[in-house]
């Protein structure tokens, strides 16, 4: 079990110097959010001269390299030596699904040999996937969390790091109650928002007008230690997965709610 992120813990950290064999995933229903934390991710990676691989949707593609751009580095120069690897999310995720499953004796040789070609040229190498974005758009969940098991059997026989990232809402009980259960089991460490610290304000304000100030102080403690295991995440976040199991009536005031005053902070 990874160690708890605090509310003082940046993301920007945690991706710009994640473990070789760290799992990360973002949740966003922000493109900007999107664009800043993978192109962090990556340029960290490249200014260090680890070799980075992108599989990712067309849009997101020039994106993350109009990002990459701008922060000065040499997108095509990179591509050209190798150091920067760019794949079509869709046509790679079509050669090793087979009936509505990825299949491993094809995954693990076509993206296992592309780490090796990359490690074996780079001191390390980070990876971005959207594959299993594609198949939870799609509404195919379970294909999405078999991916994920796939991605993390590749990690333990090779040492890399793996950002991906799912299009959630997460101020919707839904997310929390059913995919989002599933998800972050399957990563190192769960990046929910992009501020944290705005994100317990939000909750403790929205806890406080639900269930009385009392009852949000002993609700939000036994919330966050229900979420022990699977991947670090912020105290709150983990309050939000709790809440959504044991009282999901007031889970969707108090999402409601702490959407309104996150997002009104931000503004």
């Amino acid at each position: 079990m990874h160690a708890p992120i605090t509310g003082n813990t940046d993301w920007r950290e945690i991706l710009a110097n994640p473990g070789e064999r760290d799992h990360t995933v973002q949740l966003y229903t922000d493109e900007g959010f999107l664009t800043n934390a993978v192109a962090h991710y990556a340029a960290a990676g490249l200014a260090r001269g680890e070799g980075v691989i992108f599989v990712v949707t067309p849009e997101h593609r020039d994106a993350f390299q109009r990002r990459l751009v701008a922060e000065g580095l040499e997108v095509a120069a990179l591509i050209e030596r190798g150091q920067l690897t760019v794949l079509d999310a869709a046509d790679t995720l079509s050669k090793f699904m087979t009936h509505g499953q990825p299949e491993a004796r094809l995954f693990m040789p076509l993206v296992g040999g592309l780490i090796d070609g990359v490690a074996a040229r780079f001191p390390r190498v980070r990876a971005y996937g959207e594959m299993v974005n594609l198949l939870w758009k799609d509404g195919d969940l379970p294909a999405a969390l078999r991916l994920e098991e796939l991605w993390n059997d590749l990690g333990r026989a090779r040492p890399f790091s793996l950002h991906c990232a799912y299009a959630m809402d997460n101020f919707d009980r839904a997310t929390h109650c059913c995919a989002l259960q599933g998800v972050h089991h399957s990563h190192s460490h769960l990046i929910p928002v992009e501020d944290y610290a705005r994100l317990d304000t939000a909750l403790s304000r929205a806890l406080s007008e639900v269930l009385g100030p009392t009852g949000a102080l002993v609700m939000k403690s036994v919330l966050v230690t229900r979420h022990q295991s699977g991947s670090s995440m912020p105290a709150s976040q983990a309050a939000m997965l709790g809440l959504s199991e044991l009282l999901p009536t007031a889970a969707d005031a108090v999402f409601e709610r702490a959407r309104r005053y996150y997002e009104a902070a931000a503004a």
